[in-house]
């Protein structure tokens, strides 16, 4: 999956889709954990905090361990790539 570029309605898009998802257990959770993976980096700081925030709400850290979701909560959130900045 290739990098695109992200604008707030974008983000706006991937929040819902983790937040669409984070209950199940289909073929769009891994989908949906791929590509916010491969596409962190592009994301401000504020949605990376929404997204690690909306994972542990739902999860508990022993449960994710087992789930596509715990390869999120360990990326790191990158304070350069505050909307502020």
């Amino acid at each position: 999956m290739r990098n695109v570029p992200i604008d707030t309605d974008l983000e706006i898009v991937i929040i819902a889709a983790l937040r669409y998802a984070i209950p199940r257990e289909t073929y769009a959770c891994q989908t949906i954990a791929d590509f916010i993976e491969n596409n962190w980096n592009e994301l401000t700081t504020h949605a990376q905090h929404n997204i690690h925030e909306d994972i542990r709400e739902f999860y508990s850290e022993s449960f994710l361990v087992k789930h596509p979701w715990s390869r999120i909560i360990k990326l790191k959130i990158d304070d350069k790539n505050s909307p502020t900045n």
